[in-house]
């Protein structure tokens, strides 16, 4: 099989198309005129949408910041080896998927939350493929870029449906953030960054699911273990603290 030019595999990360144009600031109004006739005026309701609208402008953001990060390493690309000036490596830590993140409310509907979360998913997934050219390791930048072609890929598609499930959601009810709801999601955010950057990972994990998560009445001490557990996702146990002025911790057992 054909190898892809180290340079194609950094390009190949720009392949999603930006959210942004697409991005609403509250309900929308379209007309759209007739031959002979007066415009027809639709104008759409409330929904989810007035409240994820936060999230899809930041996602917006970041994949338009993805997109420069690619080009600004493809421009440093020699050969096989790549070497970051201080543009790029300014272009790449400019990319911080916590934006979007923190304006994912607590709360969503099941359906809902999955769809939002697979698109921040392929943020996170597609800025960890940057992981290995800041580890400075030529073979570990090769593969580590190839990672990011997936989630891009499928970023405006999946962006598309999250939008359009969020159009025909009622708006949401606001929980309290010490809820069970907030730190489910808590939860979420933190195995989404442990499945692209644990263990020296570097991004490339592609989601359509999330995995259940289970959050015990009480405490429990697995077998084997000599300390307690507040739950578990994917079968791996985590420790669950609210602090009032940070919100909730969440340690995965888990490198």
């Amino acid at each position: 099989m054909r190898k892809m030019p180290l340079a194609a595999i950094a390009l190949v990360m720009l392949a999603s198309a930006s959210c942004g144009s697409g991005t609403s600031s509250g309900p929308t109004t379209s007309s759209r005129p007739s031959s002979g006739l007066p415009a027809t005026t639709t104008t759409h309701g409330p929904s989810a949408l007035d409240d994820l609208t936060p999230f899809f402008t930041a996602a917006a953001d970041v994949d338009v910041k993805l997109k420069a990060a690619a080009v600004a390493v493809n421009r440093v690309i020699s050969g096989d080896k790549i070497v970051l000036d201080q543009s790029a490596r300014d272009a790449i830590a400019a990319v911080d998927p916590n934006g979007a993140k923190n304006a994912i409310p607590a709360g969503l509907p099941p359906t809902l939350e999955r769809a939002v979360l697979v698109v921040y998913n392929d943020l996170v997934s597609r800025r960890s493929a940057f992981n290995g050219v800041e580890r400075n390791d030529d073979t570990e930048s090769i593969n580590c870029l190839r990672n990011g072609a997936a989630p891009a890929a499928q970023f405006a598609d999946d962006v598309k449906s999250a939008r359009t499930l969020a159009a025909s959601t009622p708006p949401l009810t606001p929980v309290a953030s010490d809820s069970r709801a907030a730190e489910e999601l808590a939860v979420r955010f933190v195995w989404i960054d442990e499945v692209n950057n644990g263990c020296a990972g570097c991004g490339g994990m592609v989601i359509k699911d999330l995995p259940p998560t289970t959050i015990y009445a009480v405490p429990v001490t697995p077998q084997g273990y000599d300390r307690t557990f507040d739950g578990e996702i994917q079968g791996v146990y985590f420790t669950a603290t609210y602090v009032v002025e940070h919100g909730w911790n969440i340690m995965l057992n888990a490198c």
